[in-house]
């Protein structure tokens, strides 16, 4: 019994040595540089962001991104963005918490609010969770980042947050309860049918909101952390193809957004910051997903290069009302 408690000492001690000296994967390498290259230059601007500040479509002759497109409108200020595919208010905190306690005060955040993001298919998503993320940064802030490698390997730096759990969270229409994840999110909908469309749009939009949402208690944490460090936070709740889900939903499906719309700035309002709404602003000839082939053909909040300049021009007028940055 003691070779065998030995021998997986060994290999314990031999796994976590050759962690040291083996590179963190690429994504993590360059979130690295991009918060080394941030730190070191203080830029005016951070834009936080998911894939819809990326996205091009097809058809677009200019292949800008959102951040881009608002740094030729601010030539005086220095703008970065922080960008990634299914990024959420949960990781926008840890990332403004980094740069508070690395004591760079930026003057202004800029932070889209994603309708969708607060759905139950994206909150609960474990792979959109971003543990190893927020292990990296705190590894980066504690400085322990030499043992962030070998704790990934034991999977130390994860939540409890299982597929299983995932797929058993409840779904609402309103105060209805119409399912649960796993009706919504499995191999029936690689078929883009009109049934498939309509339930999607329940499932993306049609969700209640409260205070105790993890991400709208995300967001107030961001507003109440840059107050206190100086940093004036701007959001703007992103344009969503209303069109699309009052043709599939019906009119419930503009009073749900509304409702949630409200909502959020009711909760902004109350901490002294306005959120500019956007979110049924634009209609579906505005909006990529129509013609991003081969994906399957779902609405989603990606613009084609006119939304994106409409959502910056929009954007640029608000911070100069609020004399930004």
């Amino acid at each position: 019994m003691k070779r065998f408690f030995l021998k997986i000492l060994l290999f314990s001690t031999l796994v976590v040595t050759l962690q040291f000296y083996m590179p963190l994967p690429r994504d993590l390498q360059f979130k690295i540089k991009k918060i080394d290259t941030i730190l070191r230059w203080k830029p005016d601007v951070i834009y936080f962001g998911d894939s819809t500040l990326n996205w091009t479509a097809p058809s677009d002759r200019l292949k800008l991104s959102m951040p881009a497109l608002l740094k030729a409108l601010l030539p005086g200020s220095v703008v970065v963005k922080l960008v990634h595919p299914s990024y959420q208010m949960a990781i926008y905190k840890e990332n403004l918490r980094f740069f508070i306690l690395k004591k760079y005060y930026p003057k202004c955040v800029i932070f889209p609010i994603n309708l969708r993001s607060f759905s139950p298919i994206w909150e609960w998503q474990p792979l959109w969770q971003f543990e190893e993320e927020v292990t990296l940064i705190n590894s980066m802030l504690e400085g322990w980042i030499w043992f962030y490698k070998p704790l990934t390997v034991f999977k130390l730096n994860h939540l409890k947050l299982t597929g299983y759990e995932y797929l058993r969270k409840k779904v609402y229409m309103g105060d209805k309860e119409v399912g649960r994840v796993r009706d919504f999110d499995n191999l029936d909908y690689f078929t883009a049918t009109d049934e498939n469309i309509r339930r999607q749009m329940v499932v993306r939009y049609m969700y209640p909101l409260s205070e105790d949402h993890r991400f709208i208690r995300s967001m107030l944490e961001i507003v109440r952390m840059s107050k206190a460090a100086g940093i004036e936070p701007v959001f703007y709740i992103t344009p969503i193809d209303f069109q699309t889900g009052v043709r599939y939903v019906g009119p419930a499906f503009t009073d749900q957004v509304e409702k949630n719309v409200a909502f959020i700035q009711q909760v902004l309002s109350a901490e002294g910051v306005e959120a500019l709404d956007l979110s049924r602003s634009l209609g579906t000839k505005y909006f990529s997903w129509p013609e991003d082939v081969p994906t399957v053909l779902y609405p989603n909040e990606h613009l084609k290069l006119r939304g994106r300049i409409f959502v910056v021009e929009n954007l640029h007028q608000f911070m100069r009302l609020k004399k930004l940055p």
